[in-house]
């Protein structure tokens, strides 16, 4: 089959949409026509290779679409479902055999080591080009993924905006969902108000959380923040944030998230939160950084912190559950997307780190 992908070639961050070839499927995989494919902070970690994947490449973990055709061992999907793909995972570690594939043991060999068997579906003029990124490269009209990261979803959702329920939208609600199950009434401070800070707080208004702190250095997000339902916003360039957000709510917060992967900023994620307080690190930084933050701090204050992937959910069961909040008004998810048409995506990511937008998302014709 043909396909037209948006490739990264070596030394380039920028993407060059080219015509693709796609293989024969693995018993195990799903043909994807893509309707839309968000753009995550991930993905541009990978561009600017912070992160390794192998070159020429085609990046997109955020993919959204129609099913065209399924391999021979996939069961509970046909030609025409409508489906939403989310990240990969083993299926046969202890954390997967357990139910708990967000945090499968094997998961960045499943994601960014390409298919199990050593192969590759995608390629131009017989050059080999390195997909299954993510178990799907949704940066290409169509896509392969597998049976297990391929969730089918109802028909009648807004389908081109449901890609980032599989990654970044599905970790900030999960942390709020999931991880921290709030009281009503709780407090929350969220440091990073992108698509991850702000679906968290959309799921912190949803579960009767106040106050809602928000915390970015970039005044078209606080006051997405604010639109969303935050209670109180705050710039993260003012002096003093974490004894600032102490005063405001009498302690300290109940919960903290930090989406940043900043040590600074994480470390006042944590100053702000106040006794039998519990920070959630979402925020994916360079390999090797460190934190130094005051043991003490945390051992008499009975603080808790986690490293949240993936909102610790099970894909299967919680992205249809979210397509079902929205579709009743619940999660109002579509306020944090701007749609760019595939051939802009160099625009779609350059807009995504001037902060010109939360939720860049793909759409295809």
């Amino acid at each position: 089959m043909q396909a037209r992908a948006a490739i990264l070639r070596q030394d380039d961050t920028t993407f060059h949409i080219e015509d693709v070839e796609i293989g024969p499927l693995n018993d195990d995989e799903v043909l994807v026509e893509m309707v839309g494919a968000g753009i995550c902070h991930t993905d541009e970690l990978f561009r600017s290779d912070v992160y390794p994947f192998p070159r020429p490449c085609i990046l997109g973990h955020e993919g959204s679409g129609r099913v065209i055709e399924t391999g021979s061992a996939v069961g509970g999907l046909e030609a025409g479902d409508h489906v939403v793909l989310s990240v990969m995972f083993c299926g046969h570690c202890r954390r997967c055999q357990e139910g708990q594939h967000y945090i499968c043991e094997n998961i960045y060999e499943a994601n960014f080591g390409g298919r199990g068997d050593g192969t590759n579906a995608f390629s131009h003029n017989g050059e080999c080009i390195h997909a299954h990124f993510d178990g799907q490269s949704s940066f290409s009209t169509v896509a392969v993924s597998n049976v297990r990261n391929t969730i089918k979803v109802r028909k009648d959702a807004p389908l081109e905006i449901l890609g980032p329920l599989g990654c970044g939208f599905r970790t900030g609600l999960g942390a709020l969902i999931n991880t921290f199950d709030p009281k009503a009434g709780e407090s929350i401070v969220v440091y990073g108000a992108g698509s991850v800070g702000l679906s968290a707080m959309l799921a912190a208004n949803l579960m009767g959380c106040h106050p809602i702190i928000a915390v970015d250095p970039n005044e078209a997000r606080r006051n997405a923040a604010r639109d969303i339902g935050a209670s109180h916003v705050f710039d993260s360039a003012e002096e003093d944030l974490p004894a600032r957000i102490i005063a405001l709510t009498g302690g300290g917060t109940r919960y903290a998230l930090d989406t940043t992967g900043i040590p600074a900023v994480i470390r006042d994620a944590l100053e702000s939160t106040g006794v039998a307080g519990f920070l959630g690190i979402l925020g994916g930084s360079p390999l090797g950084t460190e934190l130094v933050l005051d043991a003490n701090h945390i051992l008499f204050g009975s603080r808790r912190i986690q490293g949240i992937q993936m909102g610790d959910a099970v894909g299967a069961t919680f992205i249809p559950n979210m397509v079902e909040l929205m579709m009743a008004g619940k999660l109002p998810l579509e306020k944090l997307v701007t749609r760019y048409p595939f051939d802009q995506i160099n625009q779609a990511f350059e807009d995504t780190k001037a902060g010109k937008c939360v939720k860049a998302v793909l759409t295809f014709d």
